[in-house]
């Protein structure tokens, strides 16, 4: 496949209305653990508009996330998603995922936030993105934050924090923006019920209904109040109450004969699960501390986190049907899943949907990947070797391993060939059993 360079420097539509860390872009690490990140911004930043869509929200959302908010950035605030993680973001299979790239990266570029001002007639934009690259070759989309964004980023004094997973969770924009809203005005150290007073022409502008000059942008939502709450207001309190630690509900004051004023009460939900706590994570399956201490001392804390953060990916995607959480889980730490390439991972995107190519790997190859030398497992990675796996033609080298299978157990195929020859035997049909 040849590549696709996208390098959009500019914005393509003018009209519209105490550590260092290195400049480089900022990667996840195998053992990152998505429910522990969170979308640090400023607060005027979260109380802001922008059209994009909920998808590129959850893209945006996802590279904030990836920023240290207390670090510097010299040379500016690069980040990187591959597409790995944009197709579990997006829904997207990996093979579709080009022409929505390229439309997320035109519209960083082209579609604005708009901040309010101090005063009410103020007015700010700002770009989001300077440069975003996507090359076919490494499978990474790279985002240059523009320099008006970085203080809405980075060094902030009034922020607001929502982990990304619970953030990313909603299905629309207006449920997303809702509890971003409220969560950037619950102070949770002060904990308990809180009362928000919230303008309903502020709230109008940060769901996007109505633009900083009081334009309505969708009429059909907000001529009428009876119609706001109906489709939008209560739809979004109960995406809220149902996929957040809030509870929420609502009320409304009048200002003068019109409702002027929505009035929410927040709480914060009592045995709220600690999702960045993987015992109390297991615990809902009635995985016993006992057994969450054996799985501990046999596979060590952040093996165990990273693998019990991939399950709880794996549950919330719907992607695996699990009849037993444990066995799964004792599965995914034999095989360090939570660290595998695409290649190695049956479970990965490059297997969706593809039952025997998925099987082969996980008998074969799954199970022999970290007995391969890391230089060869890097060779392997960077050789045409996925491409292979990716073919149609793995069904003959499924069937040869069977052959070879129903004659010998894997602990005597490993014995009789290095991993290296055994998986090269194996993807170049060289594999022959007397």
């Amino acid at each position: 496949m040849s590549d696709k360079n996208l390098n959009l420097d500019v914005a393509l539509n003018d009209e519209i209305d105490n550590e260092i860390l290195p400049s480089v872009p900022i990667t996840l690490s195998p053992y990152a653990d998505p429910t522990t990140l969170t979308v640090t911004r400023s607060k005027e930043l979260v109380a802001s508009q922008t059209a994009l869509t909920v998808r590129q929200r959850k893209v945006l959302n996802a590279c904030i996330s990836q920023i240290n908010p207390l670090g510097s950035y010299p040379d500016g605030i690069t980040v990187e998603l591959t597409d790995s993680d944009l197709s579990l973001l997006t829904q997207i299979k990996k093979n579709h995922l080009y022409e929505f790239i390229e439309k997320t990266a035109i519209a960083f570029h082209s579609i604005p936030i708009i901040k309010p001002g101090k005063e009410d007639d103020d007015i700010s934009y700002i770009n989001i993105a300077e440069e975003s690259t996507y090359s076919t070759k490494d499978r990474c989309f790279r985002v240059k934050f523009h320099k008006s964004m970085e203080k809405e980023l980075i060094n902030l004094r009034r922020y607001s924090s929502p982990k990304l997973q619970v953030l990313n969770g909603f299905a629309n924009n207006y449920s997303m923006c809702l509890y971003d809203l409220l969560f950037s005005l619950y102070i949770a150290k002060r904990g308990g019920k809180q009362i928000f007073k919230v303008k309903l022409e502020d709230l109008l502008f940060s769901l996007g209904l109505v633009a900083a000059n009081g334009e309505i942008l969708k009429p059909s939502l907000v001529n009428k109040f009876s119609d706001f709450r109906r489709k939008v207001l209560v739809p979004s309190v109960d995406s809220v109450n149902e996929g957040s630690p809030f509870n929420v509900s609502f009320d409304t004051e009048r200002i003068g004969r019109k409702v002027g004023l929505i009035i929410f009460t927040v709480s914060q939900k009592a045995n709220v699960v600690a999702h960045d706590d993987p015992k109390q994570y297991l615990a809902q399956f009635d995985i016993s501390a006992q057994q969450y201490q054996d799985l501990e001392d046999t596979y060590g804390y952040e093996r165990l986190r990273a693998n019990v953060a991939y399950l709880r990916l794996v549950i919330s995607a719907n992607a695996e049907r699990i009849n037993n959480k444990y066995n799964y889980l004792d599965y995914l730490l034999k095989n360090d899943i939570a660290a595998l390439p695409d290649l190695a991972n049956p479970y990965s995107e490059l297997y969706r949907n593809r039952g025997v190519i998925k099987t082969f790997v996980k008998n074969l190859l799954t199970p022999i990947w970290w007995k391969i030398p890391a230089a060869i497992r890097s060779q392997i990675e960077e050789s045409e070797a996925q491409n292979i796996l990716s073919n149609p033609g793995i069904y003959s080298y499924f069937s040869m391993y069977e052959m070879a299978y129903q004659k010998l157990s894997r602990e005597e195929l490993l014995s009789s060939y290095t991993p290296h020859d055994l998986l090269n035997s194996i993807l170049n049909e060289n594999l022959l059993v007397d």
